[in-house]
């Protein structure tokens, strides 16, 4: 994988995380110039579209590797971003263009709420938690939360957690892999290592996904 398709797949990655929970409301400015794109400039720019259909049969045929279809049709546009049409009037966007993270993730992050099925969905299992809410609950959760990520013995758990992880783990995959000369993916690897962190630290349970024996 090269350097560029390792920045645009991250990219995606980020703002998928973020907005797949969330109404895809975008800018005027934004969607005008991605789709005066689409319309004036190369066919084969983006997502290809096909009438009543949009881009659902490329959809189909890429499902088994979806994230590196996005990536492939957000890196060709000059704006980094790609309509994706789906039938009906129901569209999305794709973007690995840093403006339209910043615009959605931070300026005019209040525009971008999570809309009410995704909040139903996941209600159950959720609740009315910092992942689920909107607007002043949801601040006051984050701020309620930003304390606790601020005390000492939080700090230091992480801390030890993610040195024993390193040291027990990750390492020892790394020169497994070393002295076998086996290729690893990086990204899948890394992913493995962050989610045994991460279940750690806010569930105290220790999914074992990286367990140092190599793949």
């Amino acid at each position: 994988m090269t350097l560029t398709n390792l920045k645009y797949r991250k990219g995606l990655r980020w703002i998928s995380r973020h907005l797949e929970t969330r109404k895809v409301i975008v800018s005027d400015e934004m969607l005008w110039g991605v789709e005066n794109k689409h319309r004036s400039g190369d066919s084969q720019i983006g997502f290809k579209l096909y009438p009543l259909v949009g881009a659902l049969p490329g959809f189909i045929k890429n499902r088994h590797r979806f994230l590196e279809w996005t990536t492939e049709a957000v890196k060709d546009c000059p704006t980094h971003s790609a309509v994706f049409h789906r039938p009906g009037k129901l569209h999305g966007v794709f973007t690995a263009n840093p403006s339209n993270i910043e615009y959605i993730l931070k300026t005019n992050f209040e525009n971008y709420p999570k809309g009410e099925r995704m909040i139903s969905l996941l209600e159950d299992f959720l609740g009315q938690g910092i992942f689920n809410a909107n607007g002043e609950l949801w601040k006051v959760q984050r701020k309620t939360a930003s304390y606790e990520f601020n005390t000492k013995s939080l700090r230091n758990f992480v801390i030890e957690n993610v040195s024993t992880e390193i040291s027990a783990r990750l390492l020892p995959t790394l020169t497994n892999a070393v002295k076998s000369k086996q290729v690893l993916d990086l990204q899948y690897v890394l992913e493995r290592f962050t989610f045994d962190n991460i279940c750690k630290v806010a569930f105290n349970v220790d999914p074992g996904c990286l367990d140092g024996g190599g793949f």
